[in-house]
């Protein structure tokens, strides 16, 4: 944990090094894909999910906080809540529905899904203003009774908010990764019918992600919505949910190190690219390309697999050198 604690830290102290809004504004969407990462990756590298909707949670968190906060007067963390909630209820009727057919059905139905919210964002106008968007959104802001209203307006506030958000998912995704629930769906994901057979009910562990997932994606999507202060139908993006699968995958699938390696290289490698603008998608495609023949696994994984290698030549060699100590 201590490299958690040296992460949280040096995300802290980064404003104390540079106010640009450039640098800050990148590190705030490292932020947020960290935050939809992890929704994912416990759904693919926890329980073995496929899930393509992602980016539906996002949209669902961003559409109810921006919907509440700019047409009711909610405040920013009642819309943040009631986006965490109606992601939360979206991802488990979505989950209930999907995890009646096979697998690969699954990843279609999901990706259904999310085209179906795209649609309904469009077209019921009357809520969500439809191709035009909801602009306007005010900027997040915290009521103290007794001490006043703290309003997150600038990008070094805007930056200690998503570093907030982003510290306590990590330490709830840690704990939940190292805990009975995490071991469960590490089960499910390795042998389901073993797992079965020892009494565990795989659907319902399944349904258990799939929320915890949409939760994420409603933390994100509600922050994202106040810092951009609009929100419109092309939030449903394949662009991000592409995105969000490299990170995912290439950073390594079932490791919390891995979706944090794999955010923070996907939100850098495609600004240092725009240096090249003529070959970045070619540039881009061929470093994807290498990385996942060197390393299939993943980033993060292909160092444990390394790490665990060499473990086991060390314990051969000591092995070894007790064999010689006891034969002499």
């Amino acid at each position: 944990f201590i490299l958690y604690i040296l992460f949280f830290i040096g995300l802290s102290i980064v404003p104390v090094f540079t106010s640009s809004r450039y640098i800050l504004n990148m590190l705030i969407y490292f932020g947020m894909y960290l935050l939809l990462s992890m929704g994912l990756n416990l759904m693919i590298g926890g329980v073995g999910l496929l899930a393509l909707c992602t980016p539906l949670f996002f949209g669902v968190g961003a559409y109810t906080s921006a919907i509440l906060t700019t047409f009711h007067n909610f405040p920013f963390l009642g819309g943040l809540l009631l986006g965490m909630v109606f992601s939360a209820v979206v991802a488990y009727v979505v989950g209930i529905l999907a995890l009646r057919v096979s697998y690969h059905a699954f990843a279609i139905i999901t990706l259904a899904f999310m085209i179906i919210f795209q649609l309904v964002a469009y077209d019921w106008v009357s809520l969500t203003k439809g191709p035009m968007g909801i602009p306007g959104i005010p900027r997040p802001s915290i009521s103290i009774p007794s001490i006043g209203t703290w309003t997150f307006d600038t990008p070094t506030e805007l930056y200690y908010l998503i570093t907030v958000l982003v510290i306590i998912s990590v330490v709830v995704f840690y704990r939940i990764q190292n805990s009975r629930l995490g071991r469960t769906f590490i089960s499910i994901r390795e042998d389901e019918p073993l797992a079965e057979a020892y009494g565990v009910d795989s659907k319902k562990y399944k349904i258990i992600a799939f929320v915890i997932g949409g939760i994420f994606g409603g933390i994100a999507g509600s922050y994202y919505a106040h810092y951009v202060k609009f929100v419109s139908p092309e939030i449903f993006s394949m662009y991000l949910l592409t995105t969000l699968l490299i990170i995912v995958i290439v950073g390594g699938a079932g490791y919390l190190e891995g979706v944090i390696i794999g955010a923070f290289l996907f939100t850098v490698i495609p600004e240092a690219l725009r240096l090249a603008p003529e070959i970045r998608d070619l540039i881009y495609a061929l470093l994807l390309i290498v990385i996942l023949i060197k390393a299939p696994e993943g980033v993060y994984g292909r160092y444990k697999e390394k790490m665990r290698r060499l473990v086991l030549q060390k314990k051969t060699k000591e092995k070894k050198g007790d064999l010689h100590e006891v034969s002499a």
